[in-house]
């Protein structure tokens, strides 16, 4: 019979470990994305970076995200409510970040920014799934889609809020569809389904 299974939970607890630019990131996780979408950083992956962007700017906003990313949730709120310790962090975290472009000849600004959206891709890619039910012809509801991901989390699974803060946002996803299969609200794609997808857009 065949295995019809197309999305494996371990990818969400075995993660691959992300290095750029010398930093080992953390798990890119609800925490990070809202500190990042929180300062207006291009680097979010809700954004494009613009096209008009200098290097120097571009390399501030890099380093900037990549600081973010290395950090748990609550020491990030420790160093954003403290401006000195936040300076002097940055500065710590920049003269290591500019040794290491130093001693790198095919340092690309460009390349690093893909890397780092290639990161934040992977921990956002979850299942993929088709609505039951008919679609609802009422006005669009004005709720960040961030909450209701950390109702669901916090009230059906009882994480708690650091936990979810904190929590591989590729895991987070799982758990809410997951979640939303099991009240009908969902059905997640299995292999044959994505096959269909996938030939009708030429892709295999």
């Amino acid at each position: 019979m065949k295995n019809e299974q197309a999305f494996y939970y371990d990818t969400c607890l075995l993660p691959p470990t992300f290095t750029i630019c010398g930093v080992v990131l953390r798990p890119f996780s609800l925490g990070h994305f809202l500190i990042l979408r929180q300062l207006g950083s291009p680097m979010n992956i809700e954004r494009e970076i613009p096209a008009d962007l200098s290097a120097e700017d571009g390399i501030y906003y890099l380093f900037h995200a990549l600081l973010v990313c290395s950090m748990t949730y609550e020491d990030n709120l420790v160093i954003l409510r403290d401006d000195q310790e936040f300076i002097k962090l940055g500065n710590r975290f920049s003269d290591n970040l500019l040794r290491n472009m130093a001693s790198d000849k095919t340092w690309n600004i460009m390349s690093k920014f893909q890397l780092f959206k290639k990161y934040m891709s992977y921990f956002m890619d979850g299942p993929l799934w088709e609505e039951l039910g008919k679609p609802s012809k009422e006005t669009p509801s004005g709720s960040d889609w961030c909450q209701g991901l950390c109702s669901v989390l916090k009230m059906h699974f009882n994480y708690t809020d650091a936990e979810i803060l904190n929590m591989s946002f590729r895991q987070a996803l799982y758990l809410w569809a997951s979640y939303a299969e099991e009240q009908g609200a969902i059905k997640v794609m299995n292999r044959t389904s994505l096959d269909m997808i996938a030939r009708a857009r030429g892709l295999i």
